[in-house]
């Protein structure tokens, strides 16, 4: 799957309501938009976090870019999430980075 985000549509999804009343609908609706960008493994943790140091050397270049594309991809899937959310929800999320943390 292509991450380019110039090619980003952004989808109309409400807000997770601070009562939580539309939840079931919301969770939904942003799993199937984090399946459709290929993200949910990282929201799930299947996508394991990587090393950001190789133990060669000569592997610390093909890890930097492993690790790059994943925090990437992390950071995505964070702001599909976060930016569904009204500010109570939002509250108690703020302060974790990963998206598998949420």
């Amino acid at each position: 799957m292509s991450t380019d985000l110039g090619s980003y549509r952004t989808y109309d999804i409400p807000f997770l309501e601070d009562t939580r009343s539309n939840y079931d609908d919301w969770k939904f609706r942003i799993s199937t938009v984090l399946r459709l960008r290929g993200l949910m493994g990282i929201v799930l943790g299947v996508e394991k976090y990587p090393p950001e140091m190789a133990t060669d050397s000569k592997d610390q270049d093909a890890i930097a870019v492993i690790y790059d594309k994943w925090q990437t991809r992390n950071h995505q899937a964070l702001a599909e999430i976060t930016l569904t959310l009204r500010k109570e929800p939002l509250k108690y999320i703020k302060r974790h980075l990963l998206a598998l943390e949420i």
